[in-house]
């Protein structure tokens, strides 16, 4: 159930694919005296744009609804800074970012030191954007507090401090974490031991008589074994992002043993469920972790605080429905499905075209992924959202998942009740974060639209298959394209190791 801005992680993503893609390609090789200088330029253009952007925002709150031909216009200019942050990102590897760095064989030699330097303007502009941003959320917060004065609740407002602090935190940090630890395992893991593992492979080409990998062999190897490395860091790193995220076991309690028997009753093993700590400003739920020993439900301490208990475990039970329908696996599988196309679609068009400046190859190959990851995962994502809100409202009204209470004749359907609960629970965490039922979300579309489709089940007797349905073709294909990838990539590996 988030809706925060999710465009931001988008950038961020991006943000690490044009640093590792571009650390090594060409560039004018400019020196530290034209560097600085465009660092410094790219860092307050950010916070001149940031600004432009809060302005408007502030300019929104106060005057009266736009037309919609105004949102459309505020619509598109949000798009500009992210184009902004990323163009400017690039356009500082082509003046020499990664040269500059790895001039230093301190910075050069030690693991993830270069990364972390060739990123410092692009966090630093991130840092300057939060800070410019910060009048309007606290604009927001204020205005927030009027809606909110006939319930004798004042809605906390960060400082400064810990706006940017919760920003750093859960949009940096929450992405930078598992990429680092890939990275870092990568370095210490296989490039360390590359050697060794290219010669065991040899002896074993050698046992079974087949001939050694080639160069190209031995770089496809090398790629499977760091989709592997990256496979298990993203099992295990839910650990470790809980703890990013500042978060505490829910204390025992009737609502504690609550939301556990609603675990019981869907048949899901995960973690007790935590509280998601905010300084009560945030209003919100999210699930992670892909194996039962590492699945964490996240409950913010505002949503716990302002939410009565069976809102609270509808909330619950959509988390709980991304977890059961391993929503999390097919959007991890759905990432790595593009990667891998856009990767060998790469391949195919260098070999086509030998005479293709490689720079702009992969330059090319990051724009696409991007596109193609974007608009394909906010399809996905939506959909999979509801499925959640169906699950939810199914559970709301069978007493938390279990078996039908003889009234409905079919254990599936939403019953009224179910999905009266559901909507006013997610209408709450609307009303809670100041978010219009309207407002679009590109992960997770609108409220209004969300709340309307369970009503609609509700009243005419529907039952969650449709849903069901839909999301299990999205499944498919997602794995139909991913064993057609790697179907590609064995047959690849395979003929350029053997030479054929």
């Amino acid at each position: 159930m988030h809706y925060n801005d999710d465009r931001m992680y988008i950038v961020i993503v991006v943000a690490f694919m044009i640093t590792l893609t571009l650390r090594h390609g060409p560039s004018w090789g400019f020196g530290v005296a034209v560097l600085a200088p465009a660092c410094v330029l790219y860092v307050a253009l950010a916070g001149a744009l940031a600004s432009f952007r809060a302005s408007r925002a502030i300019r929104a709150m106060q005057g009266p609804p736009a037309l919609p031909g105004q949102r459309r216009r505020r619509a598109l200019l949000p798009l500009l800074l992210p184009l902004y942050l990323l163009g400017g990102l690039a356009e500082l590897h082509f003046l020499g970012l990664a040269q500059a760095v790895d001039a230093w064989p301190i910075l050069r030699d030690t693991p993830l030191l270069a990364e972390a330097v060739m990123l410092t303007p692009f966090v630093a502009a991130l840092a300057v954007v939060w800070l410019a941003e910060y009048p309007a959320h606290r604009l927001a917060r204020q205005q927030l507090a009027e809606r909110f004065a006939d319930e004798g609740w004042q809605p906390p407002v960060w400082s400064r401090r810990q706006f940017l602090l919760f920003n750093f935190r859960h949009q940096f940090l929450f992405l930078a974490a598992p990429i680092a630890l890939i990275l870092l395992a990568h370095h210490l893991i296989l490039a360390r031991n590359l050697p060794a593992i290219f010669a065991a492979a040899d002896r074993l080409a050698a046992r079974l008589n087949t001939p050694p990998l080639s160069e190209i062999g031995r770089e496809n190897l090398a790629a499977i074994l760091a989709v592997a490395i990256a496979a298990v860091v993203f099992t295990l790193v839910p650990a470790l992002l809980v703890r990013i995220w500042n978060t505490s076991p829910l204390p025992p309690g009737e609502l504690r043993d609550t939301l556990l028997g609603t675990l019981r009753a869907l048949r899901l093993r995960c973690r007790p469920p935590r509280i998601w700590h905010s300084g009560g400003v945030v209003a919100n739920a999210g699930a992670m972790g892909l194996i039962a020993p590492l699945r964490y439900v996240l409950l913010s301490d505002s949503l716990l605080a302002r939410m009565d208990r069976r809102q609270i475990q509808a909330v619950f039970a959509h988390e709980i429905g991304h977890i059961q329908q391993h929503h999390i696996f097919y959007s991890a599988l759905f990432t790595l499905a593009v990667a891998v196309w856009v990767s060998l679609l790469a391949e195919w068009t260098a070999s086509i075209w030998p005479t293709i400046d490689d720079l702009a190859l992969q330059v090319a190959a990051v724009a696409v992924m991007a596109v193609v990851w974007g608009f394909g995962f906010g399809i996905i994502s939506r959909r999979f959202e509801r499925q959640s809100d169906v699950i939810a409202a199914w559970a709301s009204g069978h007493d938390g998942g279990g078996d039908d209470d003889g009234q409905t004749g079919d254990p599936r359907r939403v019953t009224p009740e179910g999905a009266a609960v559901f909507a006013s629970a997610l209408r709450r965490v609307a009303q809670l974060n100041g978010i219009s039922p309207t407002a679009s979300n590109w992960r997770h579309g609108t409220i209004e639209s969300r709340t309307t489709y369970v009503m609609a089940l509700a009243v005419t007797g529907g039952t969650r298959e449709p849903i069901d349905r839909q999301v299990k073709r999205i499944k498919l294909a997602v794995a139909a394209a991913c064993l057609a990838a790697a179907a590609v990539g064995v047959w690849t590996f395979l003929h350029t190791t053997l030479d054929c």
